[in-house]
């Protein structure tokens, strides 16, 4: 290597060290923790995390689908856990879910939505469900707004609650509407739950010695409790009911959002859950030999997850004979099997199949005529002027060209077509030879 390349050489090493230790002083390496996303069954139910736990726990939990819960409900004694507001389970799945808790079953649910209801201030707003109507319990916004006293605010501009305020400091220009009445109560409600949206509870189990720290949406509870129900309740809201119904028991939470994958490992979520499934049957370890459902989902399953949960091996039999049958299609065994030539057959044989035709169809006249018009075609050839001379003098002509008696030119020329087949062959012949010899 010249000096001038070993030179350019080292000036480039130089150049990319002083540009390394400027990258190794100016940056830093920090590694941080990216959430994982979730996979498999966790992207789409929301309670995965929660059914992991129980079976951790020793309980045999399962998901079951809205299909597979219409046709038959689960054994007696077993849990069912209704995470959705059953908007869709109907008037007789519901009937049949509460005969099923009447013959044992222990019910875990939650109630359908809650609206707001400022007709009836006193009673809140009721929850429309089949199920908890008949129990008599009823969910509601327990707001310590007083929307009676809010309007009044609203008309008159005079907080009621407020003792010093006058008749002189009422506005006679005030005028609300009860739209606008409504949407600014729901403005100051949900102020007020933001407050506390991020305080837990502390709440205490008949079979759990310690109390426990269990979230709940502020400003939703449960109403119609009775002294034989078990409540979990502070001085505020009520978010649990439990109520034993005939040999089974319903528990009733104001919201179940607590078990969900992101909320179930904060504060004692993990642990509430144990202690509300035992509701019904205390510490007894006789718990762990049941079965525990939850439905997660009120949709129908699709068509496809349809057929491959009830005809599995019908998929992949299919499956398999699909793929069988495509790589026999794509992939050649052996040589190719030779195509048969396409059998040619010679021009006097299609001559010979016609004339056959025509004697086989009374049609002897047309071979004879054409046999003539060949050898009068031919003499026409030639002779000069043929077709201008009468047909005896035509004769004259070709007797002498041929050298053959009149007599035995009138019978070739005139002779009947409908002969045997003997005098037919022997016509044919006769002409063919006249017009060979021209």
């Amino acid at each position: 290597m010249s000096k001038k390349g070993i030179l350019v050489g080292t000036l480039v090493l130089l150049v990319g060290l002083m540009i390394g230790l400027w990258v190794v002083n100016a940056f830093e390496r920090v590694e941080i923790d990216s959430p994982k996303r979730y996979s498999g069954e966790a992207k789409h139910n929301l309670y995965y995390a929660a059914k992991i736990f129980m079976r951790e726990m020793g309980y045999d939990a399962r998901t079951i689908d809205i299909s597979n819960l219409k046709k038959s409900l689960p054994d007696q004694n077993d849990t069912l856990i209704i995470t959705t507001n059953r908007q869709t389970l109907g008037k007789d799945l519901s009937d049949d879910i509460l005969n099923w808790v009447a013959s044992g079953g222990h019910l875990i649910i939650q109630p359908a939505e809650i609206y707001f209801d400022y007709e009836d201030k006193d009673e809140g707003e009721t929850n429309q469900d089949p199920i908890l109507n008949k129990i008599g319990i009823t969910a509601f916004y327990n707001f310590s707004t007083d929307y009676n006293g809010f309007t009044d605010t609203c008309s008159t501009g005079i907080d009621p609650a407020d003792d010093d305020a006058t008749d002189d400091d009422a506005t006679d220009d005030v005028t609300v509407t009860e739209a606008e009445a409504e949407a600014e109560f729901e403005f100051k409600a949900e102020a007020e739950a933001d407050k506390w949206s991020d305080q837990p509870g502390i709440y205490t189990f008949t079979n759990d010695h310690d109390d426990v720290e269990l979230y709940f949406p502020p400003n939703q509870s449960l109403a119609g409790k009775t002294v034989d129900d078990f409540t979990l309740s502070d001085t505020k809201d009520t978010p649990l009911i439990h109520r034993e119904y005939q040999k089974g028991a319903i528990t009733t939470l104001v919201d179940l959002e607590f078990l969900t994958n992101n909320e179930i490992g904060k504060f004692d979520h993990a642990r509430a859950l144990i202690n509300i499934i035992n509701l019904d049957y205390g510490s007894s370890s006789s718990r762990l030999k049941r079965n525990i459902w939850i439905l997660h989902d009120e949709n129908m399953p699709s068509i496809l997850a349809l057929i491959w949960t009830h005809a599995f091996p019908v998929v992949v039999i299919s499956l398999l004979m699909l793929i069988l049958w495509l790589s026999g299609s794509l992939f050649r065994f052996g040589p190719l099997i030779p195509q048969p030539e396409t059998e040619r057959r010679q021009f006097l044989e299609h001559i010979d199949a016609s004339g056959k035709y025509f004697w086989k169809n009374n049609q002897k006249s047309k071979l004879v005529n054409s046999t003539r018009s060949a050898l009068d075609k031919r003499v026409s050839q030639m002779i000069p002027g043929w077709g201008q001379l009468s047909k005896q003098e035509q004769k004259n002509k070709m007797a002498t060209i041929l050298d053959m008696p009149e007599s035995t030119l009138n019978n070739l020329m005139d002779t009947d077509s409908d002969l045997h087949s003997q005098d037919f062959t022997r016509l044919i012949r006769q002409l063919d030879n006249a017009r060979k010899r021209l």
